[in-house]
């Protein structure tokens, strides 16, 4: 059953929903409001975009794109999808979707030519539905 969702850019505001929804996914401790604002202000001059799903005032689900300048390809850009989650109780109603689409749609208007992401093997059929292929190898270092 699909929730109605509204896509719109993240701001500071809402970090503390956000950061409510990050932390389902990896440690994500508190920050003041001045932290969050000039981290903000660096990840608007970096390129990087965050989005939210809101349904009934409540923001249900984040995803974040990073763009990459390619020297290659004629300076054409990657788009890099990070940190996709959706709130538990909305899980399968369609916000996973509607983000992915936001940023497929988002990645093509910022002249990418690819677009790329991390995920756990549960979720290959998820970005199979949108045309993501399992390519190539992922290597990490943890510093």
């Amino acid at each position: 059953m699909s929730c109605s969702v509204t896509i719109r850019e993240c701001v500071p505001e809402d970090w503390e929903s956000v950061r409510g929804l990050l932390a389902t996914l990896t440690e994500c401790p508190p920050m003041s409001a001045e932290e969050v604002g000039e981290i903000f202000k660096i990840r608007s001059a970096s390129n990087i975009v965050t989005v939210v799903a809101v349904s009934s005032d409540a923001i249900v689900g984040t995803a974040s794109l990073v763009v990459e300048q390619k020297l290659i390809r004629g300076g054409k850009c990657v788009g890099h999808i990070e940190d996709v989650v959706t709130s538990p109780s909305h899980q399968g109603k369609g916000v996973g979707r509607a983000l992915i689409e936001h940023l497929v749609t988002l990645s093509s208007e910022k002249n990418c030519y690819k677009i790329i992401l991390d995920c756990d093997d549960k979720n290959i059929g998820f970005y199979k539905k949108f045309g993501f292929n399992v390519c190539e190898n992922h290597m990490r270092k943890n510093l």
